[in-house]
């Protein structure tokens, strides 16, 4: 799988509302990465709330969809980041394994 690069801002090229937002967040790079596209960034991150902490999702099961969207679209940044999160929702290694493998999911 070849990757491309998509360039991070610097803190400085940042406006403040940015930069006090990033601060609030984890060090992840999707997060500096979003920031070049400044009027969208908090919209985003309003809708990735509204996902995670407000929606009515099982959480368990968005994180399962979310790990095979991952896997099928070859995206390791997004496998990697959500793994973590999948266990801190109840996803065990077994069904992370087969949510990776080329076979289909059909029951968890």
């Amino acid at each position: 799988m070849q990757f491309s690069s998509v360039p991070l801002p610097k803190q400085e090229q940042l406006s403040p509302s940015i930069r006090a937002t990033l601060a609030q967040l984890p060090s992840l790079d999707i997060f500096l990465m979003l920031a070049n596209v400044p009027a969208s960034f908090h919209p985003y991150l309003q809708l990735v709330k509204s996902l995670y902490n407000e929606g009515k999702f099982n959480p368990r099961l968005r994180q399962i969809a979310i790990l095979r969207q991952a896997h099928l679209l070859q995206s390791l940044y997004e496998w990697h980041q959500q793994v973590f999160l999948s266990k801190a929702n109840g996803v065990k290694d077994q069904e992370i394994k087969v949510i990776g493998s080329e076979s289909p999911v059909v029951s968890l």
